[in-house]
């Protein structure tokens, strides 16, 4: 009896142990970088190598307001074009090969388009208000389903191998950002906190700055940026959070937001406009210093996969890095000069 009592404990003593280990290795792990690490990293540089824009649509390809690019795993470029409600698909040298969509509401139509994303088996994705809308490569439309649990607007899809569809978008009521839903388009689960949680925050400020960027990691980790301040998460594809990364800037802060009962005055003071995953396992993020309206600043860093910055340089310049390809080239959408361009870059520091 006596050594059962013995054991028993011991056993207990083991659970209890190894519980308490199980705990330590789900801490949230936590990546901090501060300005002065900031200054000593070596500089980022962006070299170009294809331009896809024109001021004169007679001349070659005009944009209106370029709202979010792909690119197919043969190259192909998928530009959304929000001023004309468009997709246009470009060759790999920059040749428009087809457009896709059309501004309406019917089938194979969008009237606010906010974010692309390509998936297995050369589907592709519209953001429309809440709708997802389904088209073949080609631009056959095929499906179409409404993402109810997105309510604000979509910021950001991506597409696992798995063909599950992850959605960046705020929800006012329940106060989350990531919404995944499976290959049926059956909604699966909501996670990611937005900035108000755990704050003296009114959930009215969600309307005008929560959402954020998103990206899939080559290990099917999905990493977020939001768009009010600079912080990266990283959660696995269940919606665990792994990691959270912080850069120190002197230029983004939470937005100023004054509350009367009459109005709202809303003041952003910059945050991050992208977020992509390299296929060395590094990723890039962009963030734009707004203080100054006549002159924008956009700053571009490299991080390690475990969250530590490796590379940074920043450019008086407006632009924002959107996709990747299986190259690791990547694409930004310039807002500078006369018409908006899509702009290919190799990037190494």
């Amino acid at each position: 009896m006596h050594c059962t009592k013995i054991c028993v404990t011991r056993l207990i003593l083991l659970l209890i142990t190894v519980s308490l280990s199980g705990f330590a290795l789900a801490e949230v792990d936590i990546a901090h970088n501060s300005s002065s690490e900031a200054q000593q990293v070596p500089a980022l540089k962006l070299t170009e190598d294809l331009s896809i824009g024109v001021e004169d649509p007679e001349e070659g390809p005009a944009f209106g307001y370029i709202f979010d690019i792909a690119v197919s795993d043969n190259g192909e470029i998928y530009v959304l074009d929000y001023g004309f409600f468009r997709v246009q698909v470009f060759s790999a040298s920059g040749a428009l090969l087809r457009t896709i969509s059309r501004q309406g509401e019917g089938p194979g139509e969008v009237s606010n388009p906010s974010a692309i994303a390509l998936g297995p088996d050369n589907l592709f994705y519209i953001a429309d208000n809440s709708r997802i809308k389904v088209f073949s490569a080609s631009g056959e439309s095929l499906d179409e389903f409404v993402a109810k649990e997105a309510t604000g607007r979509i910021r950001g899809l991506a597409i696992g191998a798995d063909g599950c569809l992850y959605v960046s978008s705020s929800n006012l009521m329940e106060q989350k950002i990531i919404h995944k839903y499976n290959s049926d388009h059956k909604w699966v689960s909501s996670y990611c906190n937005s900035f108000a949680v755990g704050q003296n925050v009114d959930v009215r400020l969600e309307r005008v700055g929560a959402g954020g960027f998103i990206d899939l990691t080559s290990d099917g980790n999905l990493l977020y940026a939001p768009m009010c301040h600079y912080e990266i998460r990283l959660f696995t594809p269940s919606g665990e959070l792994l990691r959270r990364m912080f850069r120190e800037t002197d230029f983004i802060q939470l937005p100023r937001v004054e509350f009367t009962a009459e109005s709202t005055t809303y003041e952003s003071i910059g945050g991050c406009t992208g977020i992509v995953s390299l296929p060395s396992g590094a990723f890039l993020c962009t963030a734009i210093d707004l203080r100054n309206s006549d002159e924008f600043k956009t700053l571009v860093d490299c991080f390690t996969p475990q969250g530590k910055l490796q590379a940074s340089h920043d450019w008086d310049a407006n632009f924002k890095i959107l996709c990747v390809d299986n190259l690791g080239k990547v694409y930004a959408a310039h807002f500078d000069g006369e018409c908006p361009r899509v702009v290919r870059y190799s990037v190494n520091w």
